[in-house]
């Protein structure tokens, strides 16, 4: 009988392994399709690389890919070069090859290693998997690699720069001041300015030095290029006077404008540059023909959506705010520039936040406190997309902008933390004798004058005043709000004779720079009539009023804050001359529009019912009088703190109205209250002190039972007080 033959005759038949499992097709056999699947994907990749990418790419996309085409060609060179030890072992469990151990020692002769520093012993394929992953790596960055890195090409920075300058910006230093911000280069425009290489042409290093604020060497450079020639003269003129107005000297920035509108007389960027450089330099008769040629030349070139329109309506009402004039017109053209700009260039481009923030600034002008806060929010969003606030100054100028507005509300320990936040930004972000640091310690400086710490708020309006000067000239148009405010602060201080000469250089300054009809005369001039109040100069302080007014009214409306101080100011010259009659019905106004501005609860209502309450002497009105004195004082204490010098002002006013009434007992101890105030508050040579000093001496002769001892001490003191005053009160 025939025997069936052995399937292991057959050699193509599968036998199982020792483990039971079927013998699969041979281990070499499938490490081949491994090999040849690795090098189909790394000649896809040569493929797309070559045909499929751009021929340029940013450098650290070329870069990666470098890396993946190193990493690529070394995993083909290990998977190639595996050994096949596993493959003999596999092939002697299935009886095959039978000289297993001849060749397994012929595989391992092949084996090759080397001993090297550090490392020690390295087998020679992985040095050379290296070798070929630093060689592609090499290729890669050739001119022969299939992608180069794409060039860098940086705009001409004299654009962005032209487009900071003309999107001007309005801050606010005492929050009734409008006043044009320097510019300031944006961060953007220093990141491309780091993008120029140190061999470009001198015009493209004049550029980067001024976005790099090296001022200086700027005007080498342009000076350079245009001794050169190959750069277009008006190119050359333009950035030089756009290298002086981000150095703060407008002076010489209009004449460098002058020299371009030569070259290009009708080109309305240019245009709207000069004019924003002149209003800088303190000059808007200078500036006004130059915005309207623009916006006609604009209007004449394109249609009504264009962005360069835009910016030239956007610099006409930049300047009829800083002129004080016709604010309604302003509110439009600004409404329009801003819708412009947020449909030719995006809602969140910063031309649309300067737009933005200068409505703020007009609502705020205009006393239309409730719609600031939003608008200086939105702009603040805009320019802090992308950046952290914390490094932005423009966000800087926006929150002080609120600072101010909290101030004017009575909101003090608010206005105070955001003035503290912008001159933290400021400080970090721009040079510490910026001109825009010094508009922020004026500021400061408000805020502390209204919260009664004097002494701390010398030193800031001082040192603020020093640096504008220096940085922006004697006359500029910022300098005016500083020179107010430390009058202000000197008058405050009972250093009468050193207040006058800063007030009349504030009146002097905002009417040069500004205009005499401008609505910020009129603040100056009401401070100026509050000193000669101090100093019992009434027919003067009635006369500032009476100014003030008129210009406040021509140009505010009747209804405005500032029209208010006027009043009030004229109401208390005509009482203390005797006319309790007349001064009632500008008191009264007074009052209304305060309360109709600020609401029921608002420092300047509480010095107003003080006024009137003063008016209430007689027995008719004598209880209203203490009434309105006694919320009056209250009102204080809540919104200032207990010791705030006005607190003792009203103090002394209500104890005057008991003494008139011969109520001794009831005036008492509201005088022993304002002096201890007053000595805690004003400096000891104020003659309000000595006025309270004296008041108290009166008071204590005719109380029951009477201290003539006493009151002979304060009377003694009062007049050590007025000496002392006579003594520090000179002029210097």
């Amino acid at each position: 009988m025939a025997k069936r033959p052995s399937h292991s005759a057959n050699p193509r038949s599968k036998q199982p392994d020792r483990s039971g499992r079927r013998a699969g097709p041979a281990t070499g056999q499938r490490w081949s399709y491994v090999v040849a699947a690795w090098v189909v994907i790394f000649g896809a990749f040569l493929v797309v690389a070559y045909f499929v990418l751009p021929d340029e790419l940013p450098a650290i996309l070329q870069r990666l890919l470098g890396l993946v085409c190193a990493g690529l060609a070394a995993t083909v060179f290990a998977v190639a070069t595996r050994e096949q030890e596993d493959e003999l072992v596999h092939r002697l469990r299935r009886g095959q090859h039978l000289d297993f151990g001849k060749r397994l020692r012929s595989a391992r002769k092949q084996r090759r290693t080397i001993n090297l520093p550090i490392i020690g012993q390295t087998h020679m394929r992985v040095i050379a998997g290296v070798a070929v992953f630093l060689l592609v790596t090499a290729w890669w960055w050739t001119p022969w690699a299939p992608i180069c890195v794409r060039k860098i090409s940086v705009e001409d920075l004299a654009v962005p720069l032209g487009n900071e300058i003309a999107a001007a910006v309005l801050v606010m230093p005492d929050g009734q001041a409008p006043t044009l911000q320097p510019p300031i280069v944006p961060w953007r425009t220093r990141q491309m300015a780091s993008l120029i290489a140190e061999d470009a042409s001198p015009y493209e290093l004049g550029m980067k030095a001024i976005a790099q604020g090296r001022t200086d060497d700027a005007r080498d450079r342009l000076s350079a290029a245009l001794k050169e020639g190959k750069t277009d003269a008006l190119q050359v003129h333009v950035a030089r006077a756009q290298a002086e107005m981000f150095a703060c000297q407008f002076g010489e920035a209009v004449k460098w404008y002058a020299n371009a509108l030569k070259l290009k007389p009708a080109d309305p960027g240019l245009l709207g540059q000069a004019a924003v450089a002149w209003m800088h330099a303190g000059s808007f008769e200078n500036a006004e023909p130059l915005v309207e040629k623009a916006v006609q030349t604009c209007r004449a070139k394109h249609t009504e959506e264009d962005a360069e329109l835009a910016a030239a309506l956007h610099i006409q009402a930049v300047f009829l705010i800083g002129r004080g004039k016709e604010y309604d017109k302003a509110e439009v053209l600004n409404k329009k520039a801003q819708d412009t700009w947020s449909k030719t260039l995006g809602e969140e481009h910063s031309c649309v936040a300067a737009s933005l923030n200068n409505q703020a600034v007009l609502y705020q002008i205009r006393a239309k406190y409730s719609g600031v806060p939003q608008l200086d929010n939105w702009a603040r969003e805009i320019w802090s997309k992308g950046r952290k606030e914390e490094q932005h100054p423009l966000v800087a100028g926006s929150l002080s902008n609120l600072a101010m507005l909290d101030c004017l509300l009575g909101r003090y320990g608010q206005a105070r933390s955001r003035n503290d936040q912008a001159l933290t930004i400021r400080r970090n972000t721009l040079p510490p004798t910026h001109p825009i640091i010094a508009l922020t310690s004026t500021s400061e400086a408000v805020v502390m004058l209204a919260l009664g710490k004097y002494k701390e708020a010398l030193p800031l309006a001082s040192e603020a005043l020093t640096t504008l000067e220096k940085e922006l000239g004697p006359g500029h148009t910022a300098v005016a709000p500083t020179l107010n405010a430390l009058a202000t602060l000197y008058t405050a201080e009972a250093r009468f004779a050193k207040a006058e000469p800063y007030h009349l250089r504030a009146i002097g300054t905002a009417k040069s720079a500004l205009g005499p009809e401008h609505p910020y005369v009129s603040v100056c001039l009401n401070s100026l009539g509050r000193l000669y109040l101090a100093q019992g100069r009434l027919d003067e302080a009635e006369t500032m009023a009476v100014e003030a007014l008129r210009i406040a009214e021509k140009t505010l409306g009747e209804d405005h804050p500032t029209v208010a101080a006027g009043l009030a100011v004229r109401g208390v010259a005509l009482f203390g001359k005797g006319d309790p009659r007349e001064a009632r019905p500008f008191l009264e106004k007074a009052l209304q529009i305060r309360e109709d501005t600020f609401g029921k609860e608002h420092a300047l209502v509480a010095e107003t019912l003080g006024d009137l309450a003063a008016l209430d002497d007689s027995p008719r009105t004598y209880t209203k009088g203490i009434s309105r004195y006694r919320r009056a004082i209250e009102m204080d204490k809540r919104l200032l703190g207990d010791e705030h010098p006005a607190v003792a002002r009203l103090l002394v006013g209500l104890a005057r109205l008991y003494v008139k009434r011969g109520k001794y007992a009831d005036a008492a101890p509201c005088l022993k209250e304002a002096l201890e105030i007053r000595r805690k508050s004003l400096v000891r040579f104020h003659p309000f002190l000595a006025d309270t000093l004296e008041a108290y001496a009166e008071v204590l002769r005719n109380v029951k039972p009477p201290n003539p001892t006493q009151a002979a001490a304060l009377e003694a003191q009062a007049r050590q007080v007025r000496d002392k005053h006579t003594e520090e009160d000179r002029p210097e």
